[in-house]
This record gives structure tokens, C-alpha cells and sequence, in this order.
């Protein structure tokens, strides 16, 4: 068989995949809409064997919004994946289809019903995501998510019949850009220190309780002073000052109590 004519049966096998799942979700009975927000229809709907899915249907509008960082959508969908892939995080079982209609791509997720809030989740699963989260500040890093992507209620978390913690990508909403390259120094400084920020602000203030916060935040600043320290030209940088809240935050003060003297 020649190459062409194996991707040419591969694509038509894909395409009768697509065409098939389509159908089954156009049969679908919705059940709940979660949210009209942002061009996007985000619901649960039944099928005819009872079962549930949770389907995201994108407007032209929302996919432009998505591809707004120079990836198509389809390319920020895997880059998503990637992103969000390591020791204790993951992404909700999804699939992509592609429609003619009046939304071009529905991603159809698991619907997640036996979970907890990240904040109720265990400290060790806490320290294992705050080192994935600042690993995409490596130079190394290939990609990482928009700032956008980055909320409290972003993840849920499910635990395995051995007990193991697994927190789950919920909001499948794919915004991720290229890691920094190419961008000036001010700017991937600016980003940087706006991804610390958002970060040390999340862990302490929405996802950690009292008692853990200094541990997770520690975890924190390793992996971030890792990446960004030995790039930076001078103390006077944002994304200095950025590290050196978390770095008081792991010594248990809280943003209020340095917010003047690092403003």
C-alpha cells in the first residue's frame, strides 16, 4: 500500500469516526446547560443508554479567540494535553469533532461526577502540581497555557481505589501559546511575573488551606527559582519581584503583609 493511499484511508476511517460521534451526540437529550458564555454552548446531555457526556460546542468566534496566540485550534487542543499531562495532573477524557455547522469543533468530555475541590485535596498532590505549574517557566519548555486558562475552579480532583490523587483539567478550553521565545526580554519578563503572580496568588489565597500553604508554596519557588533565576539580569526585574513574593509567602506571609514594600 503507498503512503497516500494509507493516509488516505486512515482519514476516512477518522472521518467516519467523527461522523459517528456527531451522530450520536445531534441524538443526545441535553440535560443541563452549564454556561452560554464566551461563543461557546457547554452542557450535559444523556445518550440512549443513559449515559452522560459533557459537550463544549465553539463558535467561529471562540475558536478565533483560542487561535488569537498564533496556534490553530487543533494544535492548542494537543499543546493543551501536553501542557496538562504529568505526576498528578492530567486532562478530563475528551475527544475533538469537527462539524459543518454552526459550531465547527464540539469537544465531548467525560462527565466527572465523584470528585472533590482541589482545596479539599491532599497536600502531597498540592506540592506535585505546584511543581508542574512552575515547570512551564523552563526555558526548556516548549509550551504553556494562557494566563486565561489559569482560575480557582480549573481543576477537580479524583482518587484512584488505591487512594492516589489525580487533579483533572476540567475547563477544556484551549488557550496555550508557545513558550517565550522570540518575544523581547521585557516582554517574556512581564509574562513570566504575571504567571508567578497569578500562581502564588491561586496556591495561597483558593486551592491551599492555613496549614499547608508554606509547604506547597515551597515546591513553588524551587521549581520557579530552577527556571527563571539564572536568567535574570538584574534584581530590578518583575519577574524577581514576582519570585520574591512566593518566597516570602513559603515563609508564611501572606500577600497583604508585603504587598508595599514589593509593589
Amino acid at each position: 500500500m503507498s503512503e497516500t493511499n494509507g493516509t488516505t484511508e486512515y482519514q476516512a476511517i477518522a472521518d467516519g469516526l467523527n461522523a459517528l460521534a456527531l451522530g450520536r451526540i445531534a441524538s443526545a437529550t441535553s440535560v443541563e446547560v452549564l454556561s452560554t458564555r464566551g461563543d461557546k454552548l457547554l452542557q450535559v446531555v444523556e445518550e440512549a443508554d443513559d449515559s452522560k457526556v459533557v459537550t463544549r460546542s465553539f463558535t467561529r468566534h471562540a475558536i478565533a479567540q483560542s487561535e488569537w496566540y498564533g496556534l490553530n485550534f487543533k494544535q492548542a487542543w494537543q499543546n493543551m494535553h501536553d501542557v496538562f499531562t504529568g505526576d498528578g495532573v492530567g486532562v478530563v477524557r475528551s475527544s475533538l469533532l469537527t462539524s459543518s455547522g454552526e459550531y465547527p469543533y464540539i469537544a465531548v468530555s467525560e462527565y466527572v461526577t465523584e470528585d472533590m475541590s482541589l482545596r479539599d485535596a491532599s497536600t502531597e498532590l498540592k506540592v506535585k502540581l505546584a511543581r508542574h505549574m512552575g515547570g512551564w517557566l523552563k526555558p526548556t519548555a516548549e509550551q504553556r497555557p494562557a494566563l486565561e486558562m489559569l482560575n480557582e475552579h480549573m481543576f477537580t480532583v479524583v482518587e484512584d481505589e488505591d487512594g492516589s490523587q489525580t487533579a483533572l483539567l476540567l475547563d477544556v478550553d484551549p488557550h496555550t501559546l508557545h513558550q517565550t521565545t522570540g518575544r523581547s526580554a521585557g516582554a517574556r519578563d512581564m509574562l513570566n511575573a504575571h504567571y508567578i503572580d497569578t500562581l502564588g496568588n491561586l496556591f495561597w489565597r483558593k486551592w491551599c488551606k492555613e496549614d499547608e500553604r508554606e509547604e506547597v508554596l515551597r515546591a513553588l519557588v524551587a521549581t520557579v527559582g530552577d527556571a527563571v533565576l539564572d536568567d535574570l539580569s538584574t534584581a530590578s526585574s518583575k519577574t524577581f519581584t514576582a519570585f520574591s513574593k512566593i518566597h516570602f509567602m513559603s515563609q508564611g506571609f501572606g500577600p497583604e503583609e508585603f504587598m508595599g514594600v514589593l509593589a
